[in-house]
Protein backbone atom coordinates (compact mmCIF):
# COMPACT_ATOMS: atom_id res chain seq x y z
CA UNK A 1 0.00 0.00 0.00
CA UNK A 2 2.87 2.36 0.69
CA UNK A 3 5.66 3.50 -1.55
CA UNK A 4 8.52 5.31 0.09
CA UNK A 5 11.82 6.61 -1.18
CA UNK A 6 13.40 6.31 2.26
CA UNK A 7 14.63 2.74 2.71
CA UNK A 8 15.28 3.36 6.40
CA UNK A 9 11.82 4.82 7.00
CA UNK A 10 9.56 2.08 8.32
CA UNK A 11 6.57 2.39 10.65
CA UNK A 12 6.55 4.48 12.70
CA UNK A 13 7.72 6.87 9.98
CA UNK A 14 9.33 9.28 12.44
CA UNK A 15 12.82 7.83 12.83
CA UNK A 16 15.09 10.60 14.07
CA UNK A 17 18.22 8.56 13.44
CA UNK A 18 17.23 8.25 9.79
CA UNK A 19 16.24 11.76 8.70
CA UNK A 20 14.39 14.74 10.07
CA UNK A 21 10.84 14.00 8.99
CA UNK A 22 8.97 17.04 10.19
CA UNK A 23 9.55 20.75 10.10
CA UNK A 24 8.40 23.64 12.25
CA UNK A 25 7.08 26.28 9.89
CA UNK A 26 7.67 30.01 10.21
CA UNK A 27 6.86 33.10 8.13
CA UNK A 28 9.94 32.57 5.95
CA UNK A 29 9.38 29.51 3.74
CA UNK A 30 11.88 26.65 3.55
CA UNK A 31 14.37 26.80 0.70
CA UNK A 32 14.16 23.06 0.06
CA UNK A 33 12.14 19.97 0.94
CA UNK A 34 13.55 17.08 2.96
CA UNK A 35 11.82 14.61 0.64
CA UNK A 36 11.04 15.82 -2.88
CA UNK A 37 8.05 14.45 -4.81
CA UNK A 38 9.40 12.99 -8.01
CA UNK A 39 6.59 12.69 -10.54
CA UNK A 40 2.91 13.34 -11.10
CA UNK A 41 2.61 9.63 -11.87
CA UNK A 42 2.51 9.06 -8.10
CA UNK A 43 0.38 10.44 -5.26
CA UNK A 44 1.70 12.26 -2.19
CA UNK A 45 0.33 13.36 1.18
CA UNK A 46 1.66 15.31 4.15
CA UNK A 47 -0.02 16.39 7.38
CA UNK A 48 0.16 19.59 9.45
CA UNK A 49 -1.00 20.32 13.00
CA UNK A 50 -2.60 23.76 12.93
CA UNK A 51 -5.09 22.97 15.71
CA UNK A 52 -4.25 25.50 18.45
CA UNK A 53 -5.86 23.61 21.33
CA UNK A 54 -4.11 20.29 20.62
CA UNK A 55 -0.39 21.13 20.88
CA UNK A 56 0.69 17.56 20.03
CA UNK A 57 -1.03 14.83 18.00
CA UNK A 58 -0.29 11.40 16.57
CA UNK A 59 -1.38 10.81 12.98
CA UNK A 60 -2.40 7.45 11.53
CA UNK A 61 -3.29 6.61 7.95
CA UNK A 62 -4.96 3.22 8.10
CA UNK A 63 -2.93 1.29 10.65
CA UNK A 64 0.28 3.13 9.85
CA UNK A 65 1.71 5.73 12.19
CA UNK A 66 2.57 8.64 9.93
CA UNK A 67 3.48 11.17 12.62
CA UNK A 68 4.18 10.90 16.34
CA UNK A 69 4.01 13.97 18.62
CA UNK A 70 3.35 16.32 15.72
CA UNK A 71 3.40 19.70 17.44
CA UNK A 72 1.36 22.78 16.67
CA UNK A 73 2.87 24.54 13.66
CA UNK A 74 4.68 21.45 12.37
CA UNK A 75 4.34 19.81 8.98
CA UNK A 76 5.45 16.30 8.01
CA UNK A 77 7.40 15.28 4.97
CA UNK A 78 5.50 14.10 1.91
CA UNK A 79 4.79 10.38 1.93
CA UNK A 80 4.20 8.57 -1.36
CA UNK A 81 1.01 6.48 -1.34
CA UNK A 82 -0.98 4.32 -3.69
CA UNK A 83 -4.24 6.12 -4.60
CA UNK A 84 -7.33 4.92 -2.77
CA UNK A 85 -9.44 5.37 0.35
CA UNK A 86 -7.70 5.64 3.71
CA UNK A 87 -8.88 6.06 7.28
CA UNK A 88 -7.14 9.11 8.72
CA UNK A 89 -7.04 9.23 12.53
CA UNK A 90 -5.68 12.04 14.71
CA UNK A 91 -5.17 11.18 18.38
CA UNK A 92 -3.62 12.49 21.57
CA UNK A 93 0.00 11.31 21.82
CA UNK A 94 0.10 7.61 22.62
CA UNK A 95 -3.70 7.30 23.00
CA UNK A 96 -5.07 5.76 19.84
CA UNK A 97 -8.25 4.57 21.59
CA UNK A 98 -9.53 8.13 22.12
CA UNK A 99 -9.10 9.93 18.81
CA UNK A 100 -9.74 13.61 18.30
CA UNK A 101 -10.81 12.89 14.75
CA UNK A 102 -11.24 9.87 12.50
CA UNK A 103 -12.57 9.90 8.95
CA UNK A 104 -12.09 8.33 5.56
CA UNK A 105 -10.21 10.34 2.98
CA UNK A 106 -9.72 9.61 -0.70
CA UNK A 107 -6.31 10.11 -2.25
CA UNK A 108 -6.77 10.47 -5.97
CA UNK A 109 -4.38 9.37 -8.67
CA UNK A 110 -1.56 11.84 -9.37
CA UNK A 111 -2.47 14.05 -6.41
CA UNK A 112 -0.27 16.14 -4.15
CA UNK A 113 -2.13 17.10 -1.00
CA UNK A 114 -1.62 18.58 2.44
CA UNK A 115 -4.03 17.51 5.16
CA UNK A 116 -4.43 20.19 7.81
CA UNK A 117 -5.76 19.58 11.32
CA UNK A 118 -7.84 22.56 12.45
CA UNK A 119 -9.70 23.01 15.78
CA UNK A 120 -9.75 19.32 16.76
CA UNK A 121 -11.55 19.90 20.07
CA UNK A 122 -14.64 21.22 18.30
CA UNK A 123 -17.40 18.57 17.93
CA UNK A 124 -17.54 19.61 14.29
CA UNK A 125 -13.78 19.21 13.95
CA UNK A 126 -12.47 20.39 10.65
CA UNK A 127 -9.86 18.66 8.56
CA UNK A 128 -8.81 20.53 5.44
CA UNK A 129 -7.53 18.54 2.49
CA UNK A 130 -5.64 21.00 0.31
CA UNK A 131 -4.43 20.54 -3.24
CA UNK A 132 -0.74 21.50 -3.49
CA UNK A 133 -0.47 20.85 -7.21
CA UNK A 134 -0.01 23.48 -9.87
CA UNK A 135 1.94 23.35 -13.11
CA UNK A 136 5.07 25.36 -12.48
CA UNK A 137 6.39 27.75 -15.09
CA UNK A 138 10.12 28.44 -15.32
CA UNK A 139 11.09 31.66 -13.56
CA UNK A 140 7.57 32.07 -12.18
CA UNK A 141 6.27 31.90 -8.60
CA UNK A 142 2.88 30.63 -7.46
CA UNK A 143 1.36 31.19 -4.02
CA UNK A 144 -1.92 30.59 -2.22
CA UNK A 145 -3.29 31.51 1.22
CA UNK A 146 -5.20 29.39 3.73
CA UNK A 147 -7.04 30.81 6.76
CA UNK A 148 -7.14 28.13 9.50
CA UNK A 149 -8.00 30.58 12.34
CA UNK A 150 -11.51 29.77 13.52
CA UNK A 151 -12.02 33.04 15.42
CA UNK A 152 -10.65 35.11 12.55
CA UNK A 153 -12.36 38.02 10.79
CA UNK A 154 -12.07 38.09 6.98
CA UNK A 155 -8.45 38.72 6.04
CA UNK A 156 -6.67 40.46 3.19
CA UNK A 157 -3.31 39.14 1.99
CA UNK A 158 -1.03 41.89 0.68
CA UNK A 159 2.36 41.24 -0.90
CA UNK A 160 4.59 44.17 -1.85
CA UNK A 161 1.56 46.45 -1.48
CA UNK A 162 -0.49 44.36 -3.95
CA UNK A 163 -3.68 42.89 -2.51
CA UNK A 164 -3.50 39.35 -3.84
CA UNK A 165 -6.34 37.79 -1.83
CA UNK A 166 -9.32 39.59 -0.30
CA UNK A 167 -11.89 38.65 2.35
CA UNK A 168 -10.36 35.26 3.11
CA UNK A 169 -12.59 33.77 5.80
CA UNK A 170 -12.12 30.65 7.93
CA UNK A 171 -11.58 27.96 6.63
CA UNK A 172 -11.08 29.29 3.10
CA UNK A 173 -8.34 28.11 0.73
CA UNK A 174 -7.57 30.46 -2.15
CA UNK A 175 -6.56 29.39 -5.62
CA UNK A 176 -2.93 29.59 -6.61
CA UNK A 177 -1.93 32.96 -8.01
CA UNK A 178 1.05 33.86 -10.16
CA UNK A 179 2.99 36.76 -8.63
CA UNK A 180 5.41 39.30 -10.04
CA UNK A 181 9.12 38.65 -9.60
CA UNK A 182 10.93 40.66 -6.93
CA UNK A 183 14.20 40.47 -5.02
CA UNK A 184 12.37 40.49 -1.68
CA UNK A 185 8.74 40.43 -0.61
CA UNK A 186 6.99 42.21 2.23
CA UNK A 187 3.86 40.54 3.56
CA UNK A 188 0.96 42.31 5.26
CA UNK A 189 -2.13 40.61 6.66
CA UNK A 190 -4.94 43.00 7.49
CA UNK A 191 -8.54 42.74 8.60
CA UNK A 192 -10.77 43.08 5.56
CA UNK A 193 -13.48 44.84 7.57
CA UNK A 194 -11.34 47.56 9.19
CA UNK A 195 -8.01 47.49 7.26
CA UNK A 196 -6.19 47.05 10.58
CA UNK A 197 -2.77 45.50 10.01
CA UNK A 198 -2.41 42.44 12.22
CA UNK A 199 0.72 40.84 10.77
CA UNK A 200 3.70 42.25 8.90
CA UNK A 201 6.79 40.35 7.80
CA UNK A 202 9.52 41.99 5.64
CA UNK A 203 12.26 40.57 3.43
CA UNK A 204 10.74 37.23 2.43
CA UNK A 205 12.69 35.37 -0.26
CA UNK A 206 10.61 33.46 -2.83
CA UNK A 207 12.48 31.57 -5.51
CA UNK A 208 11.54 31.39 -9.20
CA UNK A 209 10.07 28.08 -10.30
CA UNK A 210 8.71 27.34 -6.82
CA UNK A 211 5.24 27.00 -5.31
CA UNK A 212 4.34 28.22 -1.81
CA UNK A 213 1.38 28.15 0.56
CA UNK A 214 0.97 30.71 3.33
CA UNK A 215 -1.21 29.72 6.30
CA UNK A 216 -2.83 31.90 8.93
CA UNK A 217 -2.69 29.83 12.14
CA UNK A 218 -3.31 30.27 15.88
CA UNK A 219 -5.96 32.41 17.53
CA UNK A 220 -6.96 36.05 17.29
CA UNK A 221 -7.92 36.00 20.97
CA UNK A 222 -5.81 33.71 23.12
CA UNK A 223 -2.79 31.46 22.81
CA UNK A 224 -1.11 30.52 20.60
CA UNK A 225 -1.43 33.95 19.01
CA UNK A 226 -2.14 34.52 15.33
CA UNK A 227 0.79 34.19 12.96
CA UNK A 228 1.46 33.39 9.34
CA UNK A 229 3.63 30.44 8.35
CA UNK A 230 4.74 29.35 4.90
CA UNK A 231 5.41 26.01 3.23
CA UNK A 232 7.25 25.04 0.08
CA UNK A 233 4.94 22.77 -1.92
CA UNK A 234 5.75 19.51 -3.66
CA UNK A 235 4.80 20.53 -7.19
CA UNK A 236 7.88 22.78 -7.17
CA UNK A 237 9.91 19.71 -8.10
CA UNK A 238 7.84 18.06 -10.81
CA UNK A 239 9.37 17.82 -14.25
CA UNK A 240 6.17 16.59 -15.93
Amino acid sequence: MWINSLDCLSPPYYVKACVRTKRTLGPYPPTDLIIKPESRDRSYIRVANFSPETPEIDVYIGNRLLAKDLQFGELTIYITVIPGKYKLTLTPPGDRDNPYFSSEITIEERSVISTIAVNLLDPDARLKVIDDDVYVLPNKIFIKFVNTVYDSPPLDFILNLNKLFSNVTYPMVTDFKLIDMAYLYNLIIQRADTNEVIFNIPNIVLEPGKVYTFYGIGLMEGDPPFEVVASLDGSSYFLN
